[in-house]
């Protein structure tokens, strides 16, 4: 008898690596895998548990699929090694906070990047092991 994990299971096998067109809460659409989804998610909490006032911030998912969006890309084509794209990623976001931040861009910007190196390390963890 078949159960139904290993149905869940083969059938995130099968769809895992399929574009698809997500929406959130905006009227932006973007395109994804379910593989991307799950394992950008998972980076993410697991950041979060390390640097939460970052993800406190602004530095979340929406500003992963927006903001960061390209970025992230071009990370995981290949075309950014980790260090660079999170250095990228810390301007990216940093660009959307400048006017409430009440320090200087280099402490922040140092800091922040720290923070994304930590996520993209994760991110590639969570997609070797999916």
């Amino acid at each position: 008898m078949i159960s139904a994990q290993s149905i869940q299971s083969r059938l995130y096998q099968l769809f895992a690596d399929i574009p698809i067109a997500a929406r959130d809460n905006s009227t932006e659409i973007y395109i994804t895998t379910w593989r991307q989804n799950r394992a950008r998610k998972e980076a993410l909490r697991m950041m979060s548990k390390r640097y939460p006032h970052y993800t406190d911030s602004l530095f979340d998912d929406y500003f992963l699929r927006h903001a960061g969006a390209q970025t992230l890309e071009h990370y995981l084509a290949g075309r950014l090694d980790r260090h660079t794209a999170a250095r990228q990623l810390a301007v990216d976001w940093y660009e959307q906070m400048e006017k409430s931040l009440p320090v200087s861009r280099k402490h922040v910007l140092a800091d922040v990047t720290m923070a994304a190196d930590t996520l993209l390390g994760y991110l590639r963890d969570e997609r070797i092991s999916s």
